[in-house]
């Protein structure tokens, strides 16, 4: 029951309150156990990611195909151990931001029709984020993106103008960076992943990545159910919440 108590105040201060009281991004796996608390019911979660799965730091043991993605480790150096950090793309489906036409863990995403149609995305159930520090060498830079080499994400060096979030789902689906045309608005996990704990304004080490001057509020593609409400994340404090679709936010797209 208290459990039950402390679940429906942390909904209430992200819904009616004020989204600052909602998710603090710290330690990370603490967000992610939360997140996965408010897209869950009271059943046991126990094949949520626990962070035991990725041995963290220099004195990790690096050796591909061992079956454990350590150390130095990623998906393009050794995409047999580190397979499950790379972007996590289901089947097809139809109405973004529904969960049920995919997997469990998984989410609609819009997509436009060139790069794919709408698509089904693992999101924080199923993502296994990276460690705390994401340091600029975790990055490989295009002209006009950026690849993450930890999680196999290419994050555009631009931001769409502030905006609501319909608008901004829009305008990632009908995005071209390079000669790719599969550019979407990220979910929680995937933008999380971005984040740099050890900065701040921006919370993130990605090279050459376009910031506002003043609106650090990033859109997801992930709306709360049956509000009018979808998830951001801070890029200048490392915060998380639920925001008013009509408020306006920052779009940076991923594919």
């Amino acid at each position: 029951m208290v459990e039950l108590l402390r679940r429906s105040a942390l909904l209430w201060a992200c819904l009616v309150v004020t989204p600052l009281a909602c998710v603090k991004l710290e330690p990370r796996n603490q967000f992610a156990s939360e997140f996965v608390d408010l897209f869950t019911s009271s059943e046991e979660t126990s094949d949520a990611w626990d962070g035991t799965d990725v041995a963290e730091g220099p004195d990790a043991e690096a050796k591909c195909g061992d079956g454990e993605c350590n150390g130095d480790e990623s998906v393009p150096t050794c995409p047999s151990d580190c397979a499950f950090l790379a972007k996590h793309l289901g089947g097809k489906c139809t109405v973004p931001g529904s969960r049920d036409t995919c997997a469990n863990g998984f989410v609609c995403v819009g997509r436009g029709a060139a790069g794919g149609g709408n698509v089904c995305v693992a999101d924080f159930e199923t993502w296994q984020p990276t460690p705390d520090d994401h340091p600029t060498a975790d990055f490989k830079e295009e002209a006009e993106f950026v690849v993450d080499n930890k999680t196999g994400l290419s994050w555009a060096k631009a931001t769409l103008d502030p905006t609501d979030w319909t608008t901004a789902l829009k305008g990632c689906t009908a995005a071209k960076y390079g000669t790719f045309t599969d550019w979407r608005l990220p979910t929680v996990g995937e933008l999380t992943s971005l984040l740099d704990r050890n900065k701040a304004y921006p919370a993130s080490s990605g090279p050459q990545l376009n910031w506002p001057s003043e609106n650090w509020e990033f859109w997801t593609s992930v709306p709360w159910t049956l509000s009018g409400s979808a998830w951001m994340v801070n890029f200048g404090t490392g915060t998380a919440y639920m925001s008013s679709k009509y408020l306006l936010g920052v779009a940076r797209c991923v594919r």
